[in-house]
């Protein structure tokens, strides 16, 4: 738990202070706890950095670099070794509203109007807009030729520190909050990689609690 003062002063919050024009607000905040303790050991980040590449590689977390193109040689895509604490509470919210984005992002695309009122100062000086608008406006000229249309939505959601009582979100712990940074409908490549990423930082979880135990039984 962490304590702060919420106003701009020095001595408000000593019992011995003076100032009784406005009373010191104490904020208590959470501190969300690391999955697995930390720092870890050297012997088991040795033990452990190994077998997850090969958990990567051999799960489809590969990717090949345009610039140094080899059809005989795949490369790894970035990862982070260790899961990070995410509240229950704010994942299942995450969750919950995912579907009401993807259905934002579905009516945003078939409104012609609003695209045009939104894009058309954008398309005049951003020449990679302007060829996406080049190619819905021919798309939607020529007609549609299907009746089903398929939306890959990406959306990126971070973590906000909040104050413990600024809403009534707020008023029960995590004092944190999950908000919608960005929606991305066009970087699919790497769609497989948020899947695989929950399966990487689950497998080095597990191995390192097992390393971890292993190495107290072998000083025991």
């Amino acid at each position: 738990m962490m304590a702060e003062c919420n106003n701009d002063c020095h001595n408000c919050c000593k019992e011995d202070t003076d100032n009784k024009e406005e009373p010191c607000r104490k904020i208590t905040t959470t501190v969300l706890e690391p999955c697995l303790p930390l720092p870890l050991q050297d012997d088991i980040l040795n033990d452990i950095v190994p077998k997850a590449k090969d958990f990567a590689l051999l799960h489809g977390a590969g990717m090949r670099y345009r610039d140094s193109y080899d059809p005989d040689i795949i490369q790894m895509a970035p990862f982070y070794l260790l899961p990070s604490a995410f509240p229950r509470r704010e994942f299942d919210r995450v969750v919950k509203l995912q579907p009401l984005i993807n259905l934002l992002m579905h009516n945003i695309a078939h409104d012609d109007e609003f695209l045009e009122n939104c894009l058309r100062k954008t398309i005049r000086v951003d020449d990679f807009t302007a060829r996406l608008w080049k190619i819905y406006t021919t798309v939607r000229d020529e007609g549609m030729t299907q009746e089903l249309s398929l939306g890959l939505v990406r959306s990126d959601v971070m973590l906000t520190k909040c104050h413990a009582g600024c809403c009534k979100l707020c008023e029960t712990p995590p004092y944190v909050a999950g908000h919608q940074v960005e929606v991305n409908t066009i970087a699919s490549g790497f769609g497989h990689l948020g899947p695989i990423s929950g399966s990487i930082n689950r497998y080095t979880k597990d191995i390192t609690q097992i390393t971890g135990t292993a190495l107290e039984r072998t000083f025991v």
